[in-house]
């Protein structure tokens, strides 16, 4: 879970100058790189995706289906 967190958070840092990810996507679009931008783009949408997908599938086996179930 916190890797899913310092995934998202990176890109915000970055985008207001902290570095990291977010960073080159703020260069890439100055420059206005168009084709780096939507590769940078679609490659971080897949990988905050693909933790995501990752971190629920982990909590699903350490918890347990029960945990996610709505009570009736």
């Amino acid at each position: 879970m916190r890797l899913e967190i310092n995934v998202r958070a990176s890109t915000i840092i970055g985008a207001v100058g902290g570095g990291g990810i977010g960073e080159l996507l703020r260069l890439s679009i100055g420059q206005g790189h168009e084709a780096k931008t939507l590769a940078i783009v679609i490659l971080l949408f897949t990988t905050v995706f693909a933790v995501d997908q990752f971190s629920a599938w982990l909590r699903r086996r350490l918890v347990g289906d029960h945990a996610f179930q709505l009570a009736q």
